[in-house]
């Protein structure tokens, strides 16, 4: 293993480059973002049926994006390594505004399954910009800044939703027009603006034994504890993956919620997430350490999960944003202890093997959590009607965290 970097042995990028990727980064999620509350209604104007049938689309949509992305991840991560963070990420963002134009006037849901697989196929910019952070970062502040990534998704969150949702009342394809332009608009930023954090001197060869996702995970297992956290990031991510699997389909069920009203919330979950990732992670990581902070977070996450399951008052759920948003600190402090564990030419490469792993995670809980929603909310059923229920498989998974975790700790020691 490399010596760890130091102030010294940074790459000589400006000192805004960090500013420069969490706003790439703001940007990409605000895209993202804006489509979220006229999803469901686009998948019942292509494809006609209930808001419950709608979401068992929306998973396998969601199946697709993931999918192509566990398979080209890794390919970009390596890519990364070998020519640089800056023109993975512009190929990523240039091919995702593709995607947005054929979702925008897509006929058939065939349409729509074929926009999916070319943005998963070029899903390079989270991918990209840990790697970037990591480049640019001393070994004691990576968790930290890993944590501005959240923070990114809270303000692209804040933004993109309720532009959405305001959008989405004069029609549902406009959002996906706008989200091509934001992603055309970061491709140009990037291209113009945003420095290359890797020096040529940290990069190595291009290998494709390397550049699948299990050759990813082959590299990486060598490294027992590094693995081991890997694997608890992927199943707190599993766990985390309810709220967008079935957010948008949940709220129309439960509280016949409109795209604006979806976007509403998702607006103040930004708000929140902003605070809790980009401030409150920062004094957390400053006053405990990532192993309290890990714990604590899973804990909050549990019992969040538990009480949405159950929930029936629309009030209630406004409360529920606020400890929702602060259970998500052990994504960030975990990567921070596994990027702390490899070299400086590894960074790219560990980054391709989480998202690859996270991908796996977005592949199978879309349409597992769809499919629990669509069985708990068909009142004529034998199951009771619970259509939170998904929320309370999130808390079961949740739990199961620790397993991996808590073997790191022991591999550790």
């Amino acid at each position: 293993m490399s010596e760890a970097p130091t102030s010294a042995t940074l790459p000589d990028v400006p000192r805004f480059a960090l500013t420069f990727i969490v706003i790439t980064v703001i940007l990409d999620v605000v895209g993202i973002a804006l489509i979220i509350p006229v999803l469901p209604q686009l998948i019942r104007e292509v494809q006609p049926g209930s808001f419950a049938d709608a979401a068992i689309f929306g998973g396998w949509l969601a199946f697709a994006y993931a999918f192509m992305q566990f398979i080209f991840s890794p390919v970009l991560g390596n890519w990364s390594d070998a020519i640089g963070r800056r023109p993975v990420l512009i190929f990523g963002l240039v091919f995702l505004g593709i995607d947005y134009v054929i979702m925008a006037l897509a006929p058939t849901l065939g349409w729509l399954f074929i926009g999916r697989i070319l943005a998963g196929a070029a899903g390079a910019s989270f991918t990209t910009a840990s790697a970037y952070i990591a480049d640019i970062s001393p070994p004691e502040k990576r968790a930290a800044n890993f944590g501005l990534i959240g923070a990114a998704f809270g303000v692209g969150f804040v933004i993109g939703p309720a532009i959405g949702g305001l959008l989405g009342e004069y029609g549902t394809r406009l959002p996906f027009w706008a989200a091509a332009g934001f992603a055309f608009i970061n491709a140009a930023f990037g291209f113009f603006i945003l420095p290359e954090s890797l020096k040529p001197s940290k990069r190595r060869r291009f290998e494709l034994r390397r550049s699948n996702p299990f050759g990813a995970f082959k590299q990486i297992s060598k490294m027992r504890v590094v693995m081991l956290l890997i694997i608890a990031i992927v199943v707190f991510e599993l766990a985390q993956q309810v709220y967008p699997a079935i957010w948008p389909f949940w709220g129309p069920v439960m509280f016949d919620w409109s795209p604006g009203d979806i976007g509403l919330t998702l607006t103040a979950f930004g708000v929140l997430i902003f605070i809790a990732e980009g401030l409150v992670l920062r004094v957390l990581l400053a006053r405990y350490t990532e192993h309290v902070v890990i714990i604590g977070s899973t804990l909050l996450a549990v019992i969040t999960m538990l009480t949405l399951g159950f929930l029936s008052v629309e009030w209630l759920v406004w409360i529920m944003l606020v400890p929702s948003a602060f259970s998500g600190f052990a994504n960030s402090a975990i990567q921070g202890l596994a990027s702390n564990s490899v070299s400086d030419d590894q960074q790219g490469e560990l980054s391709g093997a989480i998202m690859s792993g996270m991908s796996i995670v977005a592949f199978i809980s879309p349409p597992l959590m769809t499919a629990l929603f669509f069985l708990f909310s068909q009142p004529e059923n034998s199951l009771p009607y619970l259509p939170g229920a998904p929320f309370l498989m999130g808390a079961l998974i949740c739990i199961a965290m620790f397993v991996p975790y808590m073997m790191s700790r022991r591999g550790a020691g």
